[in-house]
């Protein structure tokens, strides 16, 4: 079972930012601290820095623990960090029904690099955009993603060419 680290709770809170009061984003949600989310009828909250970490690490709990009950790939900590990231950013539901956890339970590490990518947009006032502030914040967890993974393969020139069965035999005049 594995825990967030210092490196992956730097990342989420270099990405969220502090806010000591409560804000609206443009999209609608109300946040304080590292990005902890509050209903649109909750009272204004203020944080200290040391108290939006300690919600920060309350949020982050259900994410570990679906990460660590249903990803079944063995994962570095570098990955564990990027996917709670990612997880505290989409939600676990998104998370849970992600490319990157289905590529990751089926052995391919690539295509769960990939996965990130899709992540990247954003919907304002009904509008879809890609958001340049999330193709950082993916970029970012996709780099730590494939930090030090010695298990993925490379491909290699060595490789025997097979015949093709239903390739053309020679020139068709």
């Amino acid at each position: 079972t594995l825990t967030i680290s210092d490196t992956g709770l730097r990342l989420i809170k270099a990405f969220e930012g502090f806010r000591p009061d409560d804000k609206t984003l443009v999209t609608g949600i109300r946040v304080v601290g590292y990005g902890h989310r509050l209903e649109v009828d909750e009272e204004p909250v203020h944080m200290s820095r040391m108290e939006a970490e300690e919600q920060l690490l309350e949020d982050l709990e259900p994410i570990e623990v679906l990460i660590n009950d249903e990803v079944h790939a063995p994962l570095t900590q570098e990955q564990y960090d990027a996917l709670c990231s990612l997880g505290f950013h989409i939600g676990l539901d998104a998370l849970r029904g992600s490319d990157v956890v289905r590529a990751l339970n089926n052995g391919r590490i690539l295509d769960a690099a990939n996965g990130f990518d899709v992540w990247r947009k954003a919907s304002v006032n009904g509008d879809v955009y890609v958001v340049d502030a999330l193709m950082r914040r993916r970029t970012a967890e996709k780099s730590l993603f494939l930090r030090n993974d010695p298990a993925v393969p490379a491909p290699t020139a060595m490789l025997v060419p097979l015949k093709d069965p239903f390739a053309p035999v020679g020139p068709t005049d």
